[in-house]
């Protein structure tokens, strides 16, 4: 549903031999993938620190472990996002006019995001699922995480940007 990309008739098409998850993209994959759990992990560890919690196997404080895993499970989904709405175009930074033409997609972005939330703070549900609800300063550092990963792909656009205009 998205419009196309203004270069898409000027570049060459893509080789029919050329699988579409070649070495460049699965290591972009994989180097998104790695950068995603990475924060998560440290925000887990950090949050632990932050708390004073010596991480234990017989550790009993199962509020601060839900607290945890909560900002690991924010921060993976919240990339997710991010990375969805990066990868609708190759070498167009996520900041552009066309941000808000997909309406299908942001709806279901908006309403994905609102079941993440009930999940996280519905009464019950969150229990069930072994989240716990989040402070302010968890949001903080959720939010710094999830910008540090969509610099992470606006720095790998305007590298194919410089590249691309480097070969012309």
């Amino acid at each position: 549903f998205d419009p196309s990309s203004k270069d898409m008739m000027t570049s060459p098409p893509r080789s029919q031999k050329e699988h579409i998850l070649n070495l460049y993209s699965s290591s972009e994959v994989v180097f998104f993938g790695f950068l995603m759990g990475l924060l998560a992990f440290i925000n887990f560890a950090l949050f632990m620190h932050r708390e004073g919690v010596v991480f234990t196997v017989d550790h009993g404080s199962t509020i601060l472990y839900a607290r945890a895993t909560t900002i690991s499970y924010m921060i993976i989904a919240l990339c997710q996002y991010v990375n969805i709405m990066s990868r609708r175009y190759e070498y167009t930074s996520i900041f552009n006019r066309n941000f808000w033409t997909n309406r299908i997609l942001l709806i279901s972005i908006a309403v994905s995001i609102g079941l993440v939330f009930l999940v996280v703070y519905g009464p019950y549900i969150n229990s069930s699922m072994g989240f716990a609800p989040l402070a302010l300063i968890d949001w903080f550092y959720i939010l710094i995480s999830v910008g540090i990963f969509l610099v992470a792909y606006e720095v790998l656009k305007f590298g194919k940007r410089l590249r691309t205009k480097l070969e012309k």
